[in-house]
């Protein structure tokens, strides 16, 4: 068909790049917290922790936990890029997940007993621009998920 129509509908919603992308970064910010050089202070890495802890990027502290965390948020992420629904949904799920991340890091402060993931305030910053990230994109780049279809016939206003 001339015009190029018939790929059309092949297009995939911004969503589920959006999805796609947000994966990737967050599979590689999770891959790169075992790597030692990215990693300072590698030695101190551990499950999850009260104290010292590894860094990333000699900025962000890190834990496996953390790690593995965003390394199954990524690989679920991408998982899900298929469809613009399952997209939309898990952008919205891991967002809130990182919202709550932030909260629990305010509440559970530094270098206390309850802060089971050493969290800084580096990594309070980064959980919260995340969740306002990935909500805002899953919002915006959502909105055009099932396109408003006319009901008229060609040519009618």
């Amino acid at each position: 068909m001339p015009g190029g129509t018939e790929f059309a509908s092949e297009r995939r919603p911004p969503v589920q790049y959006v999805a796609f992308a947000t994966g990737l970064v967050l599979l590689l910010i999770g891959i790169l917290g075992f790597v030692p050089g990215a990693t300072t202070e590698y030695h101190l890495l551990q499950l999850v922790g009260h104290g010292p802890s590894a860094l990333l990027f000699d900025t962000f502290s890190v834990t496996v936990a953390r790690n593995f965390l965003f390394v199954a948020f990524g690989i679920a992420l991408i998982a899900v890029s298929r469809t613009s629904k399952l997209a939309h949904g898990l952008l919205i799920t891991v967002g809130l997940i990182y919202l709550l991340l932030y909260c629990y890091g305010l509440l559970a402060g530094h270098g206390a007993d309850a802060n089971l993931l050493a969290l800084n305030d580096p990594d309070n910053w980064l959980h919260l621009a995340i969740a306002v990230v990935l909500l805002a994109m899953a919002l915006l780049a959502g909105q055009n998920r099932h396109p408003q279809r006319s009901t008229s016939p060609p040519g009618d206003v």
